[in-house]
């Protein structure tokens, strides 16, 4: 499987960042894609290099899929299945503090920050908010009710 390390990023002509990547992979992988790349190729020391979207978390090694038209991308879906999850927070949630505070989780998550207490507090009292503990029943005296009068 071919992988993807983050190198850096610039803008480019038209004004985008784009991002370089280093690929890895095994000795037939390299090969494929070098072959793909054609003109295109260009190389970090010894690594072909990938170029792409910047990602979200720096410090990660990315998937490297090939489309059916032989075009190879880095797999930042982990953006769409973040998206995809705030996105049901907001429709079926309706706690504005729950929203935000499990969009700001599943930012840090996608940059590779850990989860800090404050974040974890915003969202236990989110949590609270929206679904406060049902309160203890009375247990010390048992409860008769009668259907007459």
């Amino acid at each position: 499987m071919l992988s993807a390390k983050f190198l850096n990023s610039y803008p480019s002509k038209t004004g985008k960042t784009v991002a370089r990547y280093a690929v890895s992979g095994s000795a037939s992988e390299l090969l494929a894609y070098e072959q793909a790349q054609g003109e295109y190729l260009r190389h970090e020391g010894t690594s072909p290099v990938l170029f792409a979207d910047v990602c979200p978390d720096e410090s990660r090694t990315y998937k490297i899929n090939l489309l059916p038209s032989g075009r190879y991308i880095v797999d930042l879906s982990s953006i769409y299945t973040a998206s995809g999850a705030s996105e049901a927070v907001d429709k079926r949630s309706n706690s504005q503090s729950f929203k935000t505070a499990f969009a700001n989780i599943k930012a840090q998550s996608l940059a590779g920050v850990s989860l800090a207490a404050s974040s974890s507090s915003a969202l236990q009292a989110a949590v609270a908010e929206v679904a406060p503990e049902p309160a203890a029943a009375d247990l010390t005296e048992p409860i008769i009710t009668s259907t007459k009068k």
